[in-house]
């Protein structure tokens, strides 16, 4: 994997991390302010290290691997109220398309 020229740690320099930690006796905060990283870092790549050995070490990717889309939520059907079917309701009117004066004629406003 290709290493950027900002990387705080490469595979190497974070064998020298772990190593630090468990063969020296370094604390994790004191390894930490040598390397540049956050606490959480060196206990989460001491902690890979002794869970997957050398493996762990290596780069993972930042995203997470693309999975198949999992079906959403079940969505009842969309009600329709039976005060819409009306005649004199806007929205019936709209669904119909009727024009204006047709629309003023049915309602009785003109």
């Amino acid at each position: 994997m290709n290493i950027h020229k900002n990387a705080r740690l490469t595979p190497h320099s974070r064998a020298a991390l772990v190593r630090r930690v468990l063969d020296e006796g370094q604390t994790p905060k004191a390894v930490a302010t040598a390397f540049g990283v956050c606490e959480r870092t060196v206990r989460k790549r001491d902690s890979r290290f002794q869970a997957e050995g050398a493996a762990g070490l290596a780069e993972r990717p930042a995203r997470r691997l693309a999975r198949g889309r999992r079906p959403g939520p079940v969505v009842p059907e969309r009600r329709r109220h039976d005060d819409h079917s009306a005649p004199h309701c806007p929205a019936s009117r709209r669904r119909r398309r009727r024009d204006q004066p047709e629309i003023a004629r049915e309602s009785r406003w003109s």
